[in-house]
Protein backbone atom coordinates (compact mmCIF):
# COMPACT_ATOMS: atom_id res chain seq x y z
CA UNK A 1 0.00 0.00 0.00
CA UNK A 2 2.78 2.44 0.95
CA UNK A 3 4.36 1.96 -2.47
CA UNK A 4 1.10 2.89 -4.24
CA UNK A 5 0.59 5.93 -2.01
CA UNK A 6 4.12 7.22 -2.52
CA UNK A 7 3.77 6.83 -6.27
CA UNK A 8 0.49 8.80 -6.19
CA UNK A 9 -1.52 5.74 -7.26
CA UNK A 10 -4.41 6.62 -4.99
CA UNK A 11 -6.98 4.18 -6.35
CA UNK A 12 -4.70 1.21 -5.73
CA UNK A 13 -3.67 2.56 -2.33
CA UNK A 14 -7.31 2.99 -1.28
CA UNK A 15 -8.13 -0.62 -2.19
CA UNK A 16 -5.29 -2.00 -0.09
CA UNK A 17 -5.96 0.38 2.78
CA UNK A 18 -9.61 -0.68 2.93
CA UNK A 19 -8.60 -4.35 2.92
CA UNK A 20 -6.18 -3.64 5.74
CA UNK A 21 -8.79 -1.93 7.90
CA UNK A 22 -11.22 -4.82 7.37
CA UNK A 23 -8.45 -7.16 8.53
CA UNK A 24 -7.93 -5.09 11.67
CA UNK A 25 -5.23 -2.59 10.70
CA UNK A 26 -4.86 -0.13 13.61
CA UNK A 27 -2.17 2.15 12.16
CA UNK A 28 -2.95 5.86 12.55
CA UNK A 29 -0.69 6.83 9.64
CA UNK A 30 -2.61 4.54 7.28
CA UNK A 31 -5.90 5.99 8.51
CA UNK A 32 -4.64 9.50 7.74
CA UNK A 33 -3.65 8.38 4.23
CA UNK A 34 -7.12 6.94 3.69
CA UNK A 35 -8.74 10.17 4.90
CA UNK A 36 -6.56 12.21 2.56
CA UNK A 37 -7.46 10.06 -0.45
CA UNK A 38 -11.18 10.23 0.32
CA UNK A 39 -10.96 14.02 0.83
CA UNK A 40 -9.34 14.49 -2.57
CA UNK A 41 -12.10 12.33 -4.07
CA UNK A 42 -14.70 14.42 -2.19
CA UNK A 43 -16.11 11.27 -0.59
CA UNK A 44 -16.81 13.18 2.59
CA UNK A 45 -18.38 10.48 4.77
CA UNK A 46 -15.58 8.01 4.13
CA UNK A 47 -13.02 10.76 4.70
CA UNK A 48 -14.65 11.70 8.01
CA UNK A 49 -14.80 8.08 9.14
CA UNK A 50 -11.12 7.53 8.35
CA UNK A 51 -10.14 10.81 9.99
CA UNK A 52 -11.99 10.04 13.22
CA UNK A 53 -10.42 6.58 13.26
CA UNK A 54 -6.97 8.16 12.91
CA UNK A 55 -7.69 10.54 15.79
CA UNK A 56 -8.80 7.66 18.01
CA UNK A 57 -5.66 5.68 17.18
CA UNK A 58 -3.25 8.56 17.63
CA UNK A 59 -4.49 11.21 20.04
CA UNK A 60 -1.15 13.07 19.78
CA UNK A 61 -0.65 12.47 16.04
CA UNK A 62 0.03 15.82 14.34
CA UNK A 63 -0.83 14.41 10.90
CA UNK A 64 -4.29 13.35 12.06
CA UNK A 65 -5.13 16.85 13.30
CA UNK A 66 -3.78 18.48 10.14
CA UNK A 67 -5.89 16.16 8.00
CA UNK A 68 -8.94 16.93 10.15
CA UNK A 69 -8.39 20.65 9.51
CA UNK A 70 -7.95 20.08 5.77
CA UNK A 71 -11.13 18.02 5.65
CA UNK A 72 -13.17 20.61 7.56
CA UNK A 73 -12.09 23.38 5.20
CA UNK A 74 -12.72 21.29 2.07
CA UNK A 75 -16.21 20.33 3.26
CA UNK A 76 -17.04 23.94 4.11
CA UNK A 77 -15.97 25.13 0.66
CA UNK A 78 -17.98 22.37 -1.01
CA UNK A 79 -21.07 23.10 1.09
CA UNK A 80 -21.33 26.76 0.07
CA UNK A 81 -20.02 26.55 -3.48
CA UNK A 82 -23.47 26.15 -5.03
CA UNK A 83 -25.01 29.12 -3.20
CA UNK A 84 -25.27 32.20 -5.41
CA UNK A 85 -24.42 34.63 -2.60
CA UNK A 86 -21.57 32.55 -1.20
CA UNK A 87 -18.66 34.08 -3.14
CA UNK A 88 -17.47 36.31 -0.24
CA UNK A 89 -17.52 33.34 2.12
CA UNK A 90 -15.55 31.19 -0.31
CA UNK A 91 -12.97 33.97 -0.55
CA UNK A 92 -12.65 33.96 3.24
CA UNK A 93 -12.27 30.18 3.33
CA UNK A 94 -9.55 30.31 0.70
CA UNK A 95 -7.81 33.32 2.17
CA UNK A 96 -4.22 32.68 3.21
CA UNK A 97 -2.97 36.19 3.97
CA UNK A 98 -1.30 35.09 7.19
CA UNK A 99 1.09 33.53 7.44
CA UNK A 100 2.73 34.16 4.07
CA UNK A 101 4.84 31.45 2.46
CA UNK A 102 7.88 32.10 0.26
CA UNK A 103 9.23 29.47 -2.14
CA UNK A 104 13.03 29.83 -2.38
CA UNK A 105 15.01 28.19 -5.19
CA UNK A 106 18.50 28.26 -6.68
CA UNK A 107 18.72 27.30 -10.35
CA UNK A 108 21.03 27.04 -13.34
CA UNK A 109 20.00 25.91 -16.84
CA UNK A 110 16.73 24.38 -15.64
CA UNK A 111 14.46 25.41 -18.51
CA UNK A 112 13.28 21.82 -18.96
CA UNK A 113 12.45 21.12 -15.30
CA UNK A 114 11.43 24.46 -13.84
CA UNK A 115 7.86 24.64 -15.24
CA UNK A 116 6.91 21.31 -13.63
CA UNK A 117 8.23 22.44 -10.25
CA UNK A 118 6.56 25.85 -10.33
CA UNK A 119 3.25 24.40 -11.54
CA UNK A 120 3.20 22.12 -8.50
CA UNK A 121 3.78 24.95 -6.03
CA UNK A 122 2.36 28.15 -7.53
CA UNK A 123 -1.08 27.80 -5.91
CA UNK A 124 0.43 26.95 -2.52
CA UNK A 125 2.96 29.74 -2.04
CA UNK A 126 2.53 33.51 -1.81
CA UNK A 127 5.92 34.43 -3.22
CA UNK A 128 8.45 32.77 -5.52
CA UNK A 129 12.14 33.62 -5.14
CA UNK A 130 14.40 32.26 -7.89
CA UNK A 131 18.15 32.83 -7.63
CA UNK A 132 19.88 32.11 -10.93
CA UNK A 133 23.56 31.17 -10.66
CA UNK A 134 24.52 31.58 -14.31
CA UNK A 135 22.01 30.04 -16.72
CA UNK A 136 22.76 30.06 -20.43
CA UNK A 137 19.21 29.03 -21.38
CA UNK A 138 15.90 30.82 -20.74
CA UNK A 139 15.49 29.69 -17.13
CA UNK A 140 15.15 33.27 -15.79
CA UNK A 141 12.46 34.12 -18.36
CA UNK A 142 10.47 31.01 -17.42
CA UNK A 143 10.63 31.97 -13.75
CA UNK A 144 9.39 35.47 -14.55
CA UNK A 145 6.40 34.03 -16.42
CA UNK A 146 5.37 32.33 -13.18
CA UNK A 147 5.53 35.60 -11.30
CA UNK A 148 8.85 34.90 -9.61
CA UNK A 149 11.20 37.52 -8.28
CA UNK A 150 14.43 36.63 -10.07
CA UNK A 151 17.87 37.43 -8.69
CA UNK A 152 21.26 36.80 -10.30
CA UNK A 153 24.03 35.43 -8.12
CA UNK A 154 27.68 34.77 -8.95
CA UNK A 155 28.38 31.13 -8.19
CA UNK A 156 31.05 30.65 -5.50
CA UNK A 157 31.16 26.87 -5.36
CA UNK A 158 29.07 26.89 -2.18
CA UNK A 159 25.47 25.63 -2.25
CA UNK A 160 24.74 26.87 1.28
CA UNK A 161 25.84 30.41 0.40
CA UNK A 162 23.58 30.46 -2.67
CA UNK A 163 20.61 29.11 -0.73
CA UNK A 164 21.15 31.62 2.06
CA UNK A 165 21.15 34.41 -0.50
CA UNK A 166 17.73 33.20 -1.65
CA UNK A 167 16.50 33.21 1.96
CA UNK A 168 17.69 36.80 2.34
CA UNK A 169 15.24 37.85 -0.40
CA UNK A 170 12.17 36.16 1.13
CA UNK A 171 9.44 38.30 2.71
CA UNK A 172 7.13 35.53 3.93
CA UNK A 173 6.86 34.27 7.50
CA UNK A 174 7.62 30.75 6.29
CA UNK A 175 10.04 29.41 3.70
CA UNK A 176 9.67 26.38 1.43
CA UNK A 177 12.77 25.15 -0.40
CA UNK A 178 12.52 23.16 -3.63
CA UNK A 179 14.92 22.29 -6.43
CA UNK A 180 13.95 22.66 -10.07
CA UNK A 181 14.00 18.89 -10.66
CA UNK A 182 11.45 18.36 -7.88
CA UNK A 183 7.72 18.85 -7.46
CA UNK A 184 5.14 18.74 -4.71
CA UNK A 185 2.86 15.72 -4.82
CA UNK A 186 -0.54 16.59 -6.24
CA UNK A 187 -3.02 17.42 -3.50
CA UNK A 188 -0.46 18.17 -0.78
CA UNK A 189 -0.66 21.96 -1.07
CA UNK A 190 -3.66 22.32 1.27
CA UNK A 191 -2.01 20.13 3.88
CA UNK A 192 1.21 22.12 3.62
CA UNK A 193 -0.63 25.40 4.18
CA UNK A 194 -2.35 23.97 7.26
CA UNK A 195 1.04 23.24 8.82
CA UNK A 196 1.83 26.95 8.94
CA UNK A 197 -0.88 27.57 11.53
CA UNK A 198 0.40 25.12 14.15
CA UNK A 199 2.05 26.94 17.04
CA UNK A 200 5.30 25.78 18.61
CA UNK A 201 6.72 24.33 15.40
CA UNK A 202 9.76 25.92 13.74
CA UNK A 203 10.34 23.51 10.88
CA UNK A 204 8.97 20.45 9.10
CA UNK A 205 10.78 17.51 7.57
CA UNK A 206 9.16 16.05 4.46
CA UNK A 207 9.73 12.73 2.69
CA UNK A 208 11.71 13.31 -0.50
CA UNK A 209 11.15 10.43 -2.93
CA UNK A 210 14.22 10.13 -5.18
CA UNK A 211 13.43 8.25 -8.38
CA UNK A 212 16.36 6.61 -10.15
CA UNK A 213 17.01 4.19 -12.99
CA UNK A 214 15.50 4.41 -16.45
CA UNK A 215 11.80 4.69 -15.64
CA UNK A 216 9.99 6.78 -13.04
CA UNK A 217 8.24 4.74 -10.39
CA UNK A 218 10.16 1.48 -10.59
CA UNK A 219 13.11 2.33 -8.37
CA UNK A 220 13.23 4.97 -5.67
CA UNK A 221 14.66 5.77 -2.26
CA UNK A 222 13.20 8.10 0.34
CA UNK A 223 14.97 10.67 2.50
CA UNK A 224 13.51 12.82 5.27
CA UNK A 225 14.62 16.44 4.78
CA UNK A 226 13.72 19.76 6.39
CA UNK A 227 12.24 21.85 3.57
CA UNK A 228 9.68 24.05 5.37
CA UNK A 229 10.70 26.38 8.20
CA UNK A 230 10.03 29.77 9.71
CA UNK A 231 11.81 32.74 8.16
CA UNK A 232 14.29 33.68 10.89
CA UNK A 233 17.76 35.18 10.44
CA UNK A 234 19.26 32.48 12.65
CA UNK A 235 18.01 29.69 10.38
CA UNK A 236 20.54 29.38 7.58
CA UNK A 237 22.03 26.56 5.55
CA UNK A 238 25.41 25.08 6.42
CA UNK A 239 27.98 23.10 4.40
CA UNK A 240 29.07 23.90 0.86
CA UNK A 241 27.81 20.51 -0.42
CA UNK A 242 24.82 18.53 0.89
CA UNK A 243 23.71 21.70 2.63
CA UNK A 244 21.22 21.48 5.50
CA UNK A 245 19.28 23.96 7.64
CA UNK A 246 17.95 21.52 10.24
CA UNK A 247 21.01 21.67 12.51
CA UNK A 248 20.67 25.39 13.22
CA UNK A 249 16.93 25.13 13.80
CA UNK A 250 17.56 22.41 16.38
CA UNK A 251 20.37 24.44 17.94
CA UNK A 252 18.31 27.61 18.35
CA UNK A 253 14.83 26.23 19.00
CA UNK A 254 15.41 22.67 20.17
CA UNK A 255 14.77 19.36 18.46
CA UNK A 256 11.18 19.31 19.73
CA UNK A 257 10.40 22.29 17.48
CA UNK A 258 10.98 20.10 14.40
CA UNK A 259 8.16 17.86 13.19
CA UNK A 260 7.63 15.45 10.32
CA UNK A 261 4.69 15.73 7.95
CA UNK A 262 3.47 13.62 5.07
CA UNK A 263 3.91 16.28 2.40
CA UNK A 264 5.77 14.50 -0.35
CA UNK A 265 8.43 16.00 -2.58
CA UNK A 266 9.16 14.00 -5.72
CA UNK A 267 12.72 14.25 -7.07
CA UNK A 268 13.53 13.25 -10.66
CA UNK A 269 17.17 14.32 -10.93
CA UNK A 270 18.57 10.80 -10.51
CA UNK A 271 16.59 9.32 -13.39
CA UNK A 272 18.72 8.10 -16.28
CA UNK A 273 16.98 10.50 -18.67
CA UNK A 274 17.83 13.45 -16.43
CA UNK A 275 21.48 12.54 -15.95
CA UNK A 276 22.50 11.62 -19.51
Amino acid sequence: MTVFYRLDKQDEAAVWLEKGFIAGNADAEDAVKMASIMRIRKEWEKAEEACQYALRLGEDDLEAYVEAACLARARAEAAVRGVATAHPLICVLKENKKPRLSLCMIVKDEAENLPRCLESARDTVDEIIVVDTGSTDNTPEIALRYGARVFHYTWQGDFAAARNYSLDQATGEWILCLDADEELRKGDGVKLRSLLNISGVEGYCFPVVNFYGRHQGFDYMTDLVCRLFRNRRSYRFQRAIHEQVVDLIAAFAGEASLKTADVQIRHYGYLHSAMY
